[in-house]
């Protein structure tokens, strides 16, 4: 396993022995936006919905968004890393800070799969509780299918200054088993 001092993070779940990965903000690259990179707040709630000990998140940095129009986020996993055979969704775990703002367009997040399909959708980040860590999902995948790497982002290449957006990590779990 890697440390809390290092990019990313995984784990087995005891009750149904699958993996689950966290990639840290320092993990995932920012092509476009003034991001600044600062120690987490320990004070934010919301972190413990995400199966994260407080052990894991000791020494661990958040990317904050500063004043910029537009803004991007990505990361990229091989999925070989993962269960197999299984249903899996990426999701941003971000925060909106107190003097967040500009956040009245959706950002776009997109799941781009290792046979290139592209899965893409948006979310209004608007009206958002302040300063509690939540996950925004990017999309879904089956290791069973998806073997390779995948690449997933947020982004919006607006017109209007926005800021106050902070990202803990890119957050890859199971989902449970669906009869299709």
């Amino acid at each position: 396993m890697a440390t809390a001092q290092e990019a990313q993070k995984f784990w087995v779940d005891k009750l149904t022995q699958k993996v689950f990965f966290v990639l840290f903000a320092k993990n995932l690259s920012y092509p476009k936006g003034n991001w600044i990179l600062q120690p987490i707040l320990t004070g934010c709630p919301g972190l413990e919905d995400f199966k994260l000990q407080e052990s894991h998140r000791f020494g661990i940095e958040e990317a904050i968004l500063q004043e910029s129009e537009s803004f991007e986020v990505k990361g990229r996993f091989n999925t070989c890393n993962l269960t197999p055979q299984t249903f899996y969704k990426v999701s941003f775990i971000i925060r909106m800070e107190k003097n967040a703002h500009g956040w009245e367009d959706p950002v776009n997040l997109r799941l781009v799969h290792p046979d290139g399909r592209e899965e893409e959708r948006k979310e209004k980040l608007k009206g958002k509780p302040e300063n509690k860590w939540m996950e925004i999902l990017v999309g879904t995948f089956t290791t069973f299918i998806d073997a390779g790497e995948i690449e997933f982002s947020m982004y919006e290449f607006g017109k209007r200054k926005k800021k106050g957006l902070a990202i803990f990590a890119a957050f890859i779990q199971p989902l449970p088993f669906r009869n299709n």
